[in-house]
């Protein structure tokens, strides 16, 4: 959150960035940025003119103006974006579902999971609907990724 000056040295290593920022007459600035965690957003703002490097001294003068620009412009877009979409309560999963899921990602298809805990193949099938159902996913592959994202699965080998 501290600022950032720009120097030559600071875009030592993006050096067609420096060169277009100088052909632009943006050679002496600094970027601010500003962290709302309330609302899960980062917003960056850079000031640039193209004369004199900008001092220790000015950059301390003027970081509160900046730092209040930034938080204020960043106010600005978050009324500005559309509201967030409300985040789906978490996932519940039966025991039966559990076993099913974790099988599945071990590779096992529906007629070897039937085999494994003595049910149907027709059972087995039923619930890796409910999975995909209740993980918004397109097949049972991706219920499984969504189930490992999710913490149902864990991500060593067995």
């Amino acid at each position: 959150m501290l600022p950032f000056l720009w120097t030559r040295k600071a875009f030592s290593r993006t050096p067609k960035m420096w060169s277009a920022l100088q052909n632009h007459g943006m050679e002496h600035g600094w970027s601010q940025s500003y962290l709302d965690e309330e609302n899960d957003l980062c917003c960056t703002i850079s000031l640039a003119r193209t004369y004199c490097e900008i001092s220790a001294l000015e950059l301390y003068e003027q970081y509160g103006l900046m730092h209040f620009i930034t938080q204020h412009l960043s106010e600005m877009i978050v009324r500005a974006l559309p509201p967030a979409q409300a985040k789906s309560p978490p996932v519940r999963l039966s025991a039966r579902e559990l076993e099913i899921v974790r099988l599945c990602a071990l590779g096992k298809t529906a007629w070897e999971i039937g085999q494994i805990l003595n049910v149907a193949e027709r059972t087995v099938n039923y619930h890796i609907k409910n999975l995909i159902v209740k993980f918004n996913a397109c097949n049972k592959m991706s219920a499984v990724i969504a189930a490992t994202r999710a913490g149902f699965i864990p991500n060593h080998p067995c």
